[in-house]
């Protein structure tokens, strides 16, 4: 438990100052903390909401604390919170998904004690609160999938499967159908809707993982057929988030779509505006019309010091006319039945009640458990391989099957002892009790001016010491652990080199790690090679050097983010810069996703890699050039020797100490390449672009496995170190012939 000391104190100073922001109340009143979302509609409303609670219990005051809105950096923040054991915030907007992890982990309060008044509850809705028979969260509102379809263009949803294909094959716009089939959670709900129309399930009443049974391979297989024998799914929408989904669709260019409510509200003000209407994915004879179930709880801090007043926040903003508020202005469902037969419903909402309620009712839930978010990512990647063509349906379930009954069955190991961390600590104090003793016994044997030299490099030495070797040493301790941070009643229990056969055992590192050597290779070879041929320009300008000098270093002085963002805009869907550039050319007949395409997202990859550090392997170089004396040049000028020749024996051998700098600082930095793929291809389509330096991101900071990823970032510093060591030979060997 002393890891979790500096975390705790940390976390407890953040949270103190983010409400010592907040306005001066009486010293009597109770203040309350509650994450909430730090933009748009539904921070004013609630901010409306919370003075309405504060006026009706005055002793009592929330400060709000500003959250992002994308969830999964919402989660990890909870997670970090939750798991340093402070009593700040009290109330905690949770995701349908998240009960099962936050109860089991004991961060949560079980609300029985509080009696809630739930028989106004759709009872799936409510399901998604309850973990072990316990009610730990409140439903707060609902978000189910729904079909859009254009009314102007059919007469009637779809009543099957079969008949959504046959209508989306003769529409008479672009598209017949746009989803989100992006590597995400969205691409999981939206194969919980076909699971649930092929009559399947991702974890059967048993709890046992059926995704791989015939009907999930069915499911899957209409889905890659959508994609690439129909065509009723652009291939592009295999980027698709559900934002790109609804412009696709509210500007006309699709018969149907799938997406959640607030699309609706969204759209009343587009070219479509009041020329569609919602309904339940349609389903097949052996399944049923299914929506999947998504929305946010309440849930309360199990270290809250006023659970009570947290609860009494859950009741005011759980009201009827609290829910109906938030569907007037944000467009969100409420999960009370009643509702739907008020009058002031259909006043506040464009979505009519009937067609509402009868997608709610087919809502299905996704699987209750605590490791949800890896089992999820393992789905997410075998879904994403199969409608990318990587591997067929029945082998990416099978795969992801696997995986998920491996994740399910190590979380379901019993809680180990408390950390054995305790003889690392004293092994690490003997060993630098013996470090100093050798220094000082070395030290003995030092002249007076060695002794003076070597505390010259002390301090830098220290600071090496503090910032680099230390670091690395406690990265190393954490790999010889099995440390879960969403898993805190498992401990974090010694298991030495488990997480390096881990490593050794998993497809998917070694994926990985033979990626990011082909982006390494592709991109340093490239750039070493236009770098050479860009400094031998620059070297041998002369009017106008500084300022064509600047000019080529400029794509190296852009951010990377912003560079990997414009060369995705350029790469990205089939109207992109890049596929019309193809079409234009008659290349191709037909536009071309770049990044939903295993072979071709590399393209845009390495392009913008190269683009951006060419600059800097040229000022390398240019370095170079600038110190071979022209004299040797000249003399071989004078004694007939041409251009090749002089390149070839004069300044190649000349250049090469520069040329190994410039390959050991690419190379190391390409090894490393994190941010480049993360925003441009997000390691997809499935995981054929994803480098380690993702793999190791995602491991620690959505799976939040510590030990694991630890022992990733070792092996990543192990490459690098040991490539290093090389080229340092290479060049120190090098000098040593000069």
């Amino acid at each position: 438990m002393e890891s979790r000391e500096p975390v705790r104190f940390t976390v407890c100073l953040a949270l103190l100052a983010v409400i010592s922001c907040a306005p001066r109340e009486r010293d009597d009143a109770v203040v309350l903390t509650f994450p909430v979302s730090a933009v748009g509609e539904e921070r004013s409303i609630l901010a409306r909401q919370l003075r309405r609670f504060e006026d009706e219990h005055p002793g009592v005051r929330v400060a709000t604390i500003e959250m992002p809105d994308d969830p999964d950096p919402r989660h990890q923040l909870y997670v970090q919170w939750l798991n340093a054991g402070v009593s700040e915030p009290d109330l905690l907007q949770i995701d349908v998904i998240w009960t099962a992890e936050l109860a089991s982990a004991g961060w949560i309060l079980p609300l029985d004690r509080f009696a809630p008044d739930v028989r106004d509850t759709f009872p799936r809705v409510l399901e998604a609160g309850r973990h072990d028979g316990r009610l730990f969260a409140m439903p707060w509102f609902v978000d189910v999938g729904m079909l859009y379809w254009r009314t102007d263009l059919v007469d009637h949803a779809p009543a099957s499967l079969d008949e959504l294909t046959a209508r989306a094959r003769d529409a008479r716009v672009d598209h017949g159908l746009v989803l989100s089939a992006a590597r995400g959670e969205g691409l999981v709900t939206v194969f919980v809707e076909m699971l649930g129309a092929y009559g399947g399930e991702i974890v059967d009443a048993r709890g046992e993982v059926v995704v791989d049974s015939d009907a999930a391979v069915r499911a899957l297989e209409w889905m890659r057929d959508a994609i690439h024998v129909d065509r009723v799914i652009p291939e592009e929408a295999l980027s698709f988030r559900e934002e790109q989904a609804r412009f696709a669709f509210q500007n006309g260019r699709a018969l149907f779509m799938r997406n959640w409510p607030y699309a609706y509200r969204l759209m009343q003000a587009s070219p479509i505006a009041g020329r569609f209407a919602v309904a339940p994915m349609p389903g097949t004879p052996d399944g049923a019309p299914t929506a999947a179930l998504g929305g946010q709880l309440l849930a309360i801090n199990a270290r809250s010091e006023h659970p009570d007043e947290a609860f009494a926040l859950i009741e005011f903003l759980s009201r009827p006319e609290q829910m109906l508020e938030r569907l007037a202005i944000a467009g969100q469902l409420p999960p009370r039945p009643s509702l739907y037969d008020d009058p002031r419903f259909a006043e506040a909402s464009p979505i009519p009640a009937h067609e509402a309620r009868e997608v709610i009712l087919r809502a299905a839930l996704r699987p209750s458990t605590p490791v949800y978010g890896e089992i999820s990512r393992a789905l997410q990647i075998h879904l994403h391989r199969a409608l990318t063509n990587q591997e067929s349906p029945r082998a990416a379930l099978s795969a992801a099957a696997d995986e998920m009954r491996a994740r399910l069955a190590h979380a379901s190991r019993p809680p180990s002892a408390a950390s054995s961390a305790t003889w690392l600590g004293w092994l690490a104090l003997v060993a630098a009790i013996v470090a100093v003793g050798w220094l000082a016994w070395r030290a003995r044997a030092l002249t007076r001016e060695e002794r003076v030299a070597w505390g010259l490099v002390l301090p830098a030495l220290l600071v090496i010491a503090l910032f680099a070797i230390v670091p690395l040493t406690l990265t190393f301790a954490e790999s010889l652990h099995d440390h879960d941070l969403r898993a805190p009643w498992r401990g974090r229990p010694l298991v030495g080199l488990a997480n390096y056969g881990e490593l050794a055992s998993t497809p998917r590192f070694w994926e990985a790690l033979a990626h990011t050597v082909l982006f390494t290779t592709c991109c340093v070879v490239l750039e070493v090679l236009l770098g050479l041929a860009l400094a031998l320009v620059l070297d041998a300008t002369r009017r106008w050097r500084g300022i064509t000098r600047a000019m080529a270093l400029l794509p190296w002085a852009l951010p990377t983010v912003v560079a990997a963002l414009v060369w995705r805009f350029l790469f990205e869907g089939d109207r992109s810069f890049a596929s019309d550039a193809l079409v234009a050319l008659g290349l191709r007949d037909e536009p071309f996703a770049f990044l939903s395409h295993p072979s071709a997202a590399w393209i845009p990859l390495i392009a913008a890699d190269v683009w951006k550090t060419t600059p800097f392997v040229a000022l390398l170089l240019l370095a170079g050039l600038t110190s071979i004396d022209p004299a040797l040049h000249e003399a071989a000028r004078v004694d007939g020797a041409g251009p090749v020749r002089r390149f070839v024996h004069i300044t190649l051998p000349l250049l090469r100490p520069a040329l190994v700098v410039a390959l050991l600082f690419r190379a190391l930095d390409a090894f490393r390449v994190f941010d480049l793929a993360y925003v441009l291809t997000g390691g997809g389509p499935g995981t054929a672009t994803e480098p380690l330096a993702l793999y190791d991101f995602q491991t620690l900071f959505s799976d939040l496995r510590f030990g694991y990823g630890s022992a990733i970032s070792i092996v990543i510093f192990a490459c690098t170190a040991i490539f290093a060591l090389v080229c340092v030979r290479v060049l120190g060997a090098e000098e040593t012939r000069r």
